[in-house]
């Protein structure tokens, strides 16, 4: 599949996905949830999704646990939104850049 068709299922991918976490997990114990990026395999078989987890009173680990459980039910979602022949399997990653930046600016802030 041409890398440009790779470019735009990826970024449909990362809109749709962002706005059903945002509407299904409203949470206010979650903080703020963010796809980062997404990578689909050449084969459209399989989109990495990552994801980013701020102010979140709840650890990042089981909310991604949460968005796994709950990715063939967001899979479906795409599906039906998505024209084309094979929607690819969602394999939600967490990114940890966000948290380390966020970790990073702390520290910058208490030398101040």
């Amino acid at each position: 599949m041409a890398p440009s068709r790779i470019a735009k299922v990826n970024s449909f991918l990362k809109v749709e996905i962002s706005q059903i976490i945002e509407r299904d997990f409203r949470d206010r114990r979650s903080g703020l949830i963010t796809v980062t990026r997404v990578d689909t395999s050449a084969d459209m078989g399989q989109a990495k999704v990552w994801i980013s987890v701020l102010a979140s009173q709840i650890p990042p680990h089981k909310i991604l646990q949460s968005l796994r459980k709950k990715a063939g039910m967001i899979h479906r979602e795409v599906w039906h939104k998505m024209s084309a022949k094979k929607v690819p399997l969602i394999d939600f990653r967490l990114d940890e850049n966000a948290a380390y930046v966020e970790k990073i600016e702390e520290i910058l802030k208490e030398l101040k």
